[in-house]
């Protein structure tokens, strides 16, 4: 919606639709501000990525602060029940005609998910169809671990789709290659430990 001043009015309809009030009663000024943007991508994004999902969106990096890693291998640690807190970085060449949702899943080494968030990005406070030409949008996802994940290797696998059709979007990387599947892997290494471990 854009910034402005509106005004909040009632009025009742007859079971037929038509309005009970020849006039709409004025209830309320309402003041809508503009949401703040970001242009600038952070130089500190821990793992950056180049793709392109669809034709305007670009997912430039993630970070996941481990909640503890095996030195020797990078590997992040993680017991069943814990929560990922993984960070998006999107930039947007203007907005899209549908509103796609992110979802992110843990896939486990029976190539099943133990984790998932699906909702519109930014907690739903930045849908896609609001994006401006080079704007930025910081996306923070936790990401449960299911209390019932098996130990293994893990992987995190993103994209968006259409929540109406259920399409996703397709992804290319820089060189213009189609991602499998529509999803990206993450490059991250993930293991779950056993809560006896």
């Amino acid at each position: 919606m854009p910034a402005g001043r509106y005004q909040l009015t009632l009025n009742l309809l007859t079971p037929d639709g038509h309005p009970l009030w020849t006039e709409d009663k004025e209830l309320a000024d309402v003041e809508i501000t503009p949401r703040d943007r970001l242009f600038e991508l952070p130089a500190d994004i821990g793992h950056p990525l180049d793709l392109t999902l669809g034709t305007t969106i670009h997912l430039r990096g993630f970070d996941l602060p481990a909640l503890s890693t095996e030195e020797e291998t990078g590997a992040v640690n993680i017991r069943p029940s814990d929560t990922l807190s993984l960070t998006l970085y999107w930039r947007a060449d203007g907005p899209t005609e549908l509103d796609y949702t992110v979802f992110v899943h843990l896939v486990g080494p029976d190539g099943r998910p133990h984790g998932q968030s699906d909702r519109l990005p930014a907690r739903g406070r930045a849908p896609t169809t609001s994006w401006t030409p080079g704007q930025v949008i910081v996306d923070e996802i936790p990401l449960p671990v299911a209390p019932d994940a098996p130990a293994g290797s893990y992987h995190v696998t993103v994209g968006m789709y259409d929540a109406t059709s259920g399409g996703r979007l397709p992804i290319t990387d820089a060189s213009g290659q189609t991602i499998p599947d529509d999803q990206v892997v993450l490059p991250v290494e993930i293991t779950v430990r056993g809560r006896s471990q």
